[in-house]
């Protein structure tokens, strides 16, 4: 029987944490160019259902409403679109020097992997802000939404500020979800410095002269 050719072990895990850091760059760059060729978000649109009996129309309508207004007057979302652009170009950019096993990868990656990583929390923190900024506003229409929703749930939580503790949620959802992303990005860089990575990568250079 034939025996598989053996493959360094060193190989796979540099290719590996190469081919995550390309695609968290390429994902970054898409999600950039996006946000910036987004011109607006129509009134009309959001996240609730705007069907059902006046009552719950109307609400969901404010709602939505109070979302595309937070939404397209946000002063800082092209500025964050065009600076995730060219922040995930260079994480794209460390990961290829990686998949290419360039000596250097290491230092590239960690670099871009820190500047993402503040980038992701400073946007977060901007979201954050720019929710709480909109929180009267939002936390009424929300509640009125909500109770017309669930009428029966309505009556027996009764004052229990329903949009207060939704707008809350949508908070800690940004919070953990940057926490996430930030997690990610420091491990590929963290797995990218250890010695069995850097080791081949010497190797490499040796072998090129």
């Amino acid at each position: 029987m034939d025996e598989k050719p053996h493959v360094d072990p060193r190989l796979r895990t540099t290719l590996r944490v190469a081919l995550i850091a390309t695609l968290l760059g390429s994902c970054g760059v898409a999600n950039g160019v996006g946000q910036l060729s987004q011109t607006s978000v129509a009134s009309d649109a959001g996240p609730l259902d705007a069907s059902g009996d006046p009552a719950l129309r109307d609400a969901a309508r404010e709602t939505n409403a109070v979302f595309s207004e937070l939404l397209n007057q946000d002063p800082l979302r092209r500025v964050f679109a065009a600076a995730n652009v060219g922040l995930s170009l260079l994480l794209a950019f460390a990961g290829m020097l990686l998949m290419m096993r360039r000596e250097s990868a290491p230092w590239w990656l960690t670099q871009a992997v820190i500047a993402n990583s503040l980038f992701i929390l400073a946007q977060a923190l901007a979201v954050i802000w720019r929710i709480h900024e909109f929180s009267p506003r939002l936390t009424t229409t929300l509640d009125t939404y909500l109770r017309a929703a669930n009428p029966a749930e309505a009556a027996e939580l009764g004052d229990f500020a329903w949009g207060l503790a939704t707008t809350y949620m949508m908070m800690g959802t940004v919070a953990l979800w940057a926490l996430l992303r930030t997690l990610i990005h420091l491990l590929v860089a963290w797995r990218a410095r250890k010695p069995d990575v850097r080791e081949l990568l010497a190797e490499t250079q040796r072998k090129r002269g």
